[in-house]
């Protein structure tokens, strides 16, 4: 079991009272410390993404746009949510190139499961912009970079954060070699509610105050029958775990048996179509102590 991160991640800088904060990722560290002492997790450092492997999922404007507006001091703002300090394009690089990285540790050996810990989070990134926090689609990079693959020819991402993969989806919606699925509370920002499309994408609306039970049926009844038909050569889980009953930007009430739950279905149904080939990004979570719990479970769900 691989976990990528980067201390760089911590200095991404937001403005004061921002959900999307250096705690977040502080808690994630604290909480996995225990599993790469007892070596049953291997900690790596992320690289950084190349400007080619970014201009696969977004437009060259964007990207230009991303690299333009990063300042030397202060703050700068991508939009009215997203913002970069002076270390912060170093942050988008490396949690994009975390993602790279983990798809080749898989490819290189498909028993391998990693977790990427980036901050900040990807999957409201289009192609053309920025949004919901996120500067570029970092899963969605990952991704495309499997696809150039010659081993690869089909790539499932689930996505199970609180809010829509909306920016994942649009990067694909288009293309038959990756199927988008989402659970997500709705009405909720993105505020998106797209249709199911057999073979491209799942889209499975939740309202407020649902729970594990409902959550896991859906994911049975709507996000397995497509995966398996579907037959991908590798899972990608967009691991959000602002889905948690704690989290204080959404309204769902997941608990971190849940999250395990939903991750050793996702690795059941790679072992069983993609040769075991799983890698899981962070996205968001805004409890630190729920966020740190979820992911040092589900890190421990994929060291097995």
């Amino acid at each position: 079991m691989k976990f990528i991160t980067h201390p760089v991640f911590e200095d991404h800088a937001v403005p004061d009272g921002h959900p999307e904060h250096a705690g977040r990722i502080r808690s994630v560290w604290a909480a996995v410390e225990p599993s790469i002492n007892e070596g049953a997790t291997q900690r790596l450092d992320a690289p950084r993404v190349t400007r080619e492997q970014l201009l696969a999922v977004h437009t060259e404007s964007h990207v230009d746009f991303v690299y333009r507006t990063a300042p030397r001091e202060g703050i700068a703002e991508l939009d009215h949510e997203t913002t970069m300090g002076p270390a912060s394009l170093e942050a988008f690089e490396r949690a994009a190139g975390a993602v790279v990285h983990a798809v080749n540790e898989v490819l290189s050996d498909p028993t391998e499961r990693v977790f990427c810990g980036v901050r900040p989070p990807g999957h409201h990134a289009r192609s053309h912009c920025v949004a919901g926090f996120c500067a570029f689609n970092s899963i969605a990079v990952g991704a495309a970079h499997a696809l150039s693959h010659p081993s690869i020819k089909r790539v499932a991402i689930v996505d199970f954060d609180v809010h829509h993969g909306d920016g994942t989806e649009e990067i694909f919606k288009d293309g038959p070699s990756v199927l988008a699925g989402s659970t997500y509370q709705h009405p909720l920002y993105p505020d998106v509610n797209l249709p199911t499309v057999p073979g491209s994408q799942i889209n499975s609306p939740l309202p407020a105050g649902t729970g594990g039970d409902v959550f896991r049926e859906t994911v049975e009844s709507a996000w397995v029958p497509e995966i398996e038909q579907f037959a991908p050569d590798l899972i990608m889980i967009s691991a959000g775990f602002d889905a948690h009953k704690d989290d204080p930007l959404g309204s769902l009430q997941l608990t971190e048996e849940d999250f395990v739950w939903a991750t050793r279905r996702m690795m059941a149904l790679a072992d069983q179509y993609a040769g075991g080939r799983v890698v899981a990004v962070l996205e968001g979570g805004y409890n630190v102590n729920a966020l740190g719990k979820c992911a040092a479970a589900v890190v421990e769900a994929l060291a097995g």
